[in-house]
């Protein structure tokens, strides 16, 4: 019998300050199967009129096989070694930008996907 796990689409506001109207809205199947790949996109809106430049850290769960993008980091977190993408990226004026990664979960007991972070980088020159 195969676990199926639903997801509803997140819907990430950032918290910072002088980006209160950039937004982030991360997709994924609704449906997912153990050892079937899924896609998951983070979507990024820039509503500046000028371009802005993005760090996107993507905390990827354990019990993964990691299909695409193949380069991912880790680093400890207290006691914890932490596996995450990182991307970054420039997002040109009143747009919308889609960064898609690829995964397979390998269990799904108390799958969920990771938390998903995103620096302004153009505010911290």
């Amino acid at each position: 019998m195969k676990k199926i796990i639903y997801f509803i689409f997140l819907l990430l506001m950032i918290g910072i300050a002088s980006a209160e109207d950039i937004k982030v809205v991360k997709e994924s199947a609704n449906e997912i199967k153990i050892g079937e790949i899924i896609e998951i996109k983070i979507i990024i809106s820039n509503p500046y009129q000028e371009e802005k430049e993005f760090l996107i850290e993507e905390i990827l769960q354990k019990d993964i096989e990691v299909i695409d993008p193949l380069t991912v980091f880790k680093r400890r977190n207290d006691a914890l070694e932490v596996t995450y993408y990182e991307w970054v990226t420039k997002i040109s004026p009143n747009s919308v930008k889609t960064i898609t990664y690829k995964i397979k979960p390998l269990s799904l007991e108390g799958y969920s996907i990771g938390s998903t972070k995103v620096i302004d980088k153009s505010n911290l020159k």
